[in-house]
């Protein structure tokens, strides 16, 4: 992660790994999308996941947070979490540090809209 620094795959947390996936991301994007990214990495990611060594994270992790989720948050703001998370990972497979991404075949939960409301959608 640092260049120089070998931190063997297993001993590193997921919390770690996404405050070092800002650094980078603080130097590829623009000020605002750093800002919504940074947000949801601290707010959302690592306190629900952050403890969980990066190689032991799961499919069935990911998606109990994401039901987690669908109590408090929009299915948009669910997609944009889900995207970041996916992100990250996919760049920690291409350092090698994980084998694949547990994220992508992670299923986003949508919210259920309760069957009272269909009826009252405006068309």
């Amino acid at each position: 992660m640092n260049e120089g620094t070998f931190i063997e795959p297993s001993k590193i947390n997921l919390k770690d790994y996404l405050l070092e996936w800002l650094k980078v991301k603080e130097m590829e994007v623009d000020k605002s999308t750093y800002g919504g990214y940074e947000c949801i990495v601290l707010k959302h990611l690592i306190p629900a996941l952050g403890k969980n060594n990066l190689n032991k994270l799961n499919v069935i992790q990911i998606q109990q947070f994401y039901r987690n989720l669908t109590e408090k948050l929009s299915n948009s703001r669910i997609i944009l979490i889900h995207r970041i998370l996916n992100t990250a990972l996919n760049q920690a497979v291409a350092q090698n540090l994980i084998i694949t991404n547990p994220a992508r075949f992670a299923a986003k939960q949508k919210k259920k809209v309760p069957l009272s409301k269909l009826g009252q959608r405006k068309k």
